[in-house]
């Protein structure tokens, strides 16, 4: 079985690469708003662009895509969450996006295949965050306390400028990350420069690539027709 994991968008195209692939499961790991405008030069009004084709993707095939949430989108689910990037001005449509179907987003997506548990999540999940919201550490635990309880999910660490002595799993660096999981966590949101940063079971793929797992490695997906239009 093979998985295709596209890391945080931000309005950037190349998770178009994926519209060709018609068997694999592809997981997005959330962060599909608030783009790099003023050092990448992708507007919000590209954003919405791509996140629109996003859902119609999702929508065609429910069974296999997987959208996350991250923290940017958290932002236009619910004004009080903490974001930056934030665009008033297209928050109702944001908003549509993120809400009119309650189905296509979850906080986290989980998967065994060859005995091993894989756990993915926008930015990772803290067995000390899950400990102090009396939360177990599965997927159903966390999309359920996401409905349950969305407020859990608004707390940033003190290495992101927050409070909390640790992140939530749509705020966590990858540095306040320690070993303890009993998956290998597949997560994006701390950005890097140009490879993955992978650390025994902490596997951080946001560097604007799309990454595939297969036989317990993760590589760049080679399919090279991106530029497809829905």
């Amino acid at each position: 079985m093979r998985i295709i994991i596209v890391p945080d968008v931000h309005g950037r195209p190349f998770w178009r690469k994926v519209l060709t692939n018609k068997e694999d499961t592809i997981v997005f790991l959330g962060d599909y708003s608030d783009p790099y405008e003023f050092v990448e030069g992708y507007t919000h009004e590209e954003a919405i662009y791509e996140l629109t084709d996003i859902v119609q993707f999702k929508k065609e095939n429910r069974e296999r895509v997987i959208l996350l949430l991250g923290n940017h989108d958290a932002g236009y689910i619910d004004y009080k969450f903490i974001s930056c990037r934030y665009s008033v001005k297209l928050y109702n449509e944001y908003h549509r996006l993120f809400t009119e179907d309650p189905n296509l987003f979850q906080m986290a997506y989980s998967i065994t295949i060859n005995d091993i548990d894989y756990l993915f999540t926008h930015a990772g999940v803290s067995p000390k965050w899950l400990s102090g919201h009396h939360l177990a550490f599965t997927a159903d635990a966390l999309n359920k306390a996401w409905l349950e309880k969305p407020n859990v999910f608004n707390e940033v660490g003190l290495m992101r400028g927050g409070k909390y002595m640790v992140g939530s799993p749509i705020w966590i660096d990858a540095e306040e990350h320690d070993s303890v999981s009993p998956y290998v966590q597949i997560f994006g949101h701390t950005q890097q420069e140009e490879n993955p940063y992978i650390n025994w079971n902490m596997w951080c793929l946001d560097c604007r690539k799309v990454f595939i797992l297969e036989d317990g490695k993760i590589e760049e997906y080679k399919e090279q027709s991106w530029n497809v239009r829905l």
